[in-house]
C-alpha cells in the first residue's frame, strides 16, 4: 500500500486496503482497525475531502465509532486541519463521558489552537458534568509526564477542583492529594515553585494555620533538597 502511494497510485493503494479489510479475520479487530486508519491517512493526504468523508463513515460502521472519530481528529491535527479536528472533538464529547476525551480536547485547544480560555471553559463544563471519581480520573490522565503543555492543563484542572470541589473537608483533602501527586512527579524547579505557590494560596484561603505551616515547611524542604543536588 505504501509502495503504491510512493508511485502516486492512490486507486491501487485503495484497492489493496479494501481487500485487506475483507480478508483479515473478524477476531483480529486491532489489525483491521489499523487498516482503516491507514485508509483514512491515505485519503487525507492524497485524495479529497469527499473520499475521506466516505472512508470515515464506512470506518465507523466496521469499528468502534468513538475510536475512529479520535483517530481522524489526530490525523487532522497532524495535517494542520485544526478546524476539522475541532469539529470532530465537539462531536466526540457529545456521545462520550470518557474523561480521556475531555483531556484530549482540552489538550488540543491548548496546543493546536493556543486557546487557554476555551480549554478552561471546556474543563469547567467537564467538572460540572462528571462525577467526583471521574474528576480524579480526568486529572490523572493529564499528568504523565508533566511537560510545559501538560503543566498548563493540570493547573487548569487544579483551579477547577479548587473552585468546585473544595468546600467540604473531603474535597479539601482531595485537592491536597492532587498537589502532593503533582509534586511527587518529575518537575522542573520553576514548575514546582509555581505548584507550591498555588498550594500555599489554597491553604491560606481554605485551610488553617496548621495547613499553611505544613505547606511552607514542604516548600523549604524542597528548596534545601535542590541545593544538595
Amino acid at each position: 500500500m505504501s509502495f503504491q502511494l510512493q508511485l502516486n497510485e492512490v486507486e491501487k493503494a485503495r484497492e489493496i486496503a479494501e481487500r485487506a479489510t475483507k480478508t483479515i479475520a473478524l477476531r483480529e479487530e486491532k489489525e483491521k482497525q489499523n487498516v482503516w486508519i491507514a485508509m483514512l491517512n491515505m485519503e487525507s493526504m492524497y485524495a479529497t475531502d469527499e473520499t475521506l468523508e466516505e472512508a470515515f463513515k464506512r470506518a465507523c460502521q466496521y469499528n468502534e465509532a468513538q475510536d475512529i472519530h479520535e483517530k481522524l481528529a489526530s490525523i487532522h491535527i497532524q495535517t494542520g486541519k485544526t478546524e476539522k479536528a475541532d469539529d470532530l472533538f465537539k462531536v466526540i464529547k457529545k456521545f462520550s463521558q470518557d474523561p480521556r476525551i475531555w483531556v484530549n480536547y482540552a489538550d488540543f485547544l491548548l496546543s493546536s489552537k493556543q486557546n487557554r480560555e476555551a480549554a478552561r471553559a471546556l474543563l469547567q463544563r467537564a467538572m460540572q458534568a462528571l462525577t467526583q471519581d471521574q474528576h480524579k480520573d480526568l486529572i490523572s490522565k493529564t499528568y504523565s509526564p508533566l511537560s510545559k503543555k501538560k503543566s498548563d492543563l493540570y493547573n487548569i484542572f487544579l483551579d477547577m477542583e479548587i473552585k468546585y470541589g473544595s468546600e467540604e473537608d473531603d474535597g479539601k483533602e482531595g485537592v491536597r492529594v492532587l498537589f502532593k501527586r503533582a509534586l511527587a512527579k518529575k518537575t522542573s524547579t520553576r514548575q514546582a515553585k509555581a505548584l507550591f505557590k498555588k498550594w500555599l494560596g489554597f491553604e491560606k484561603s481554605k485551610g488553617d494555620e496548621k495547613s499553611v505551616e505544613a505547606v511552607t515547611r514542604k516548600a523549604k524542604e524542597y528548596v534545601e533538597a535542590k541545593k544538595g543536588e
